[in-house]
C-alpha cells in the first residue's frame, strides 16, 4: 500500500512541476523571442556592414 501512495504522490509532484514549467515558459517566452530577434538582427546587420 505504501508503494501505491508514494507513486500517487510522485505523479502529483510531476504534474505540479510540469504545470510550473509551462507557467514559467509562458512568462519568459516573449522575452526569449525578443532576445532572439535582436540577436538575429544584430548578426544580419553585422554581415551587411
Amino acid at each position: 500500500m505504501e508503494d501505491m501512495e508514494n507513486n500517487l504522490e510522485y505523479k502529483a509532484d510531476t504534474k505540479d512541476v510540469i504545470a510550473f514549467t509551462i507557467a514559467l515558459w509562458q512568462i519568459f517566452l516573449p522575452y526569449i523571442l525578443v532576445l532572439v530577434f535582436l540577436f538575429v538582427v544584430a548578426v544580419i546587420f553585422s554581415l551587411l556592414v
